[in-house]
């Protein structure tokens, strides 16, 4: 019986059929790992694919993975935020009190925003929905929660506090909690870290050993990737460490893997485009685009367009790049966002005065709550 890695080498290298025979073996030894029953459905598709102007037929069910609980809050989790979305405030507080205490306290299986604990984002989601229907001690009270919860695993994550330090451009305090987390954490955890760390030190502009950081990156990712054949989040952030560094050919390699382990996630495919972009591959990079606009992936066509447009504006073409940044309606927020710092690059003075105007006449922006709001009630 095959390894998870060797099996996920068949599917890169487009095995899928030896993948496939290989997973089953595996499923049957692991029911519970849900990662497999994706592999087998994402092989099962490519070779339908493969065969599609021929007649195609698998008797054999596909093996059926069971829900988690994990999974069963993330749904509960986003049916709250859509009606937050919406303006209903009650209906989803009541929906976010269903899993405040179920949510997992770590982030394995869910990916969850970078540096947060999901109790605490749910908690800081419940606060919002106090503060909008004007119960202010209890969104104080919640926001407090998730705070306590946040800065509760600084003796042994102390880098998840570091949102809060970048608020304050307190950067000696960053690396110093950066240099702390290195120490107590084990080598599961170290990638994210100096991951964030080289991103960091280049966004400050600190190139002296930049190359040194990239490298211990690259060399925690691979020793958690023996670990961890199936964390598809750690192949996607392989794969952009390997674009930093120039190996296109491998960074191309490792995002397969990726797309076999989700094949849904439609952001794995967008980077797949940003390495062709990268690499000079125009053509290439289109082609992966407008196969997002068809049918399957229909969803790219409603949510996070300014992800597509990053793509148009690595290959230079700046003008379907704004098309698209001004074309994204999954938030406000976002929106304004994306186009404030694509006209910063572009040096588009005028232009972002005019965002700025419009931003403060969005009627929409009245409704929602930022955590300077929710801090002014502490």
């Amino acid at each position: 019986m095959k390894t998870e890695q060797e099996i996920l080498n068949l599917i890169a290298n487009e095995y899928y059929d030896k993948a496939q025979e290989e997973l089953k073996k595996l499923i049957a030894a692991n029911p519970n790992k849900n990662e497999l029953y994706n592999l087998y459905a994402y092989c099962e598709k490519c070779i339908a694919d493969i065969c599609e102007n021929e007649d195609f037929y698998n008797d054999e069910p596909a093996p059926q993975k069971p829900k988690t609980k994990t999974e069963i809050c993330m749904e509960i989790k986003e049916k709250a935020g859509s009606f937050a979305d919406k303006g209903d405030y009650k209906k989803a507080l009541d929906i976010f009190e269903i899993i405040e205490d179920a949510i997992p306290l770590n982030t394995t299986g869910i990916d969850w925003p970078s540096f947060r604990q999901p109790r605490a984002q749910v908690l800081e989601d419940i606060a919002k929905c106090h503060f909008l229907l004007g119960n202010m001690e209890d969104a104080r009270n919640k926001f407090l929660q998730s705070i306590d919860i946040e800065l509760s695993v600084r003796d042994k994550n102390s880098y998840h506090r570091i949102p809060f330090l970048l608020k304050k451009k307190d950067y000696k305090e960053i690396f110093r909690l950066f240099d702390f987390a290195l120490i107590k954490e084990n080598s599961m955890d170290k990638t994210d870290i100096y991951y964030e760390r080289y991103k960091l030190h280049k966004k400050l502009g600190n190139t002296k050993n930049l190359k040194y950081y990239l490298q211990q990156a690259l060399t925690a990712a691979e020793t958690v990737l023996a670990i961890k054949p199936l964390d598809y989040n750690l192949y996607k952030k392989y794969a952009d460490l390997l674009t930093e560094k120039g190996d296109y050919p491998q960074a191309l390699f490792e995002n397969a893997k990726a797309i076999a382990l989700w094949p849904e996630f439609y952001g794995f495919h967008l980077q797949r485009a940003e390495i062709y972009a990268c690499m000079g591959q125009k053509e290439k990079a289109l082609e992966v685009l407008n196969s997002l606009e068809k049918g399957y992936w229909h969803r790219i066509n409603q949510y996070h367009l300014s992800e597509k447009g990053k793509v148009y504006e690595l290959m230079g073409d700046l003008k379907n790049a704004e098309e698209y940044y001004l074309q994204e309606n999954s938030s406000p927020m976002l929106r304004y966002n994306v186009l404030y710092d694509f006209y910063q690059r572009q040096d588009r003075k005028e232009d972002i005065e005019k965002l700025r105007q419009e931003q403060r006449k969005e009627p929409h922006f009245q409704d929602r709550v930022s955590e300077r709001e929710l801090t002014a009630l502490i």
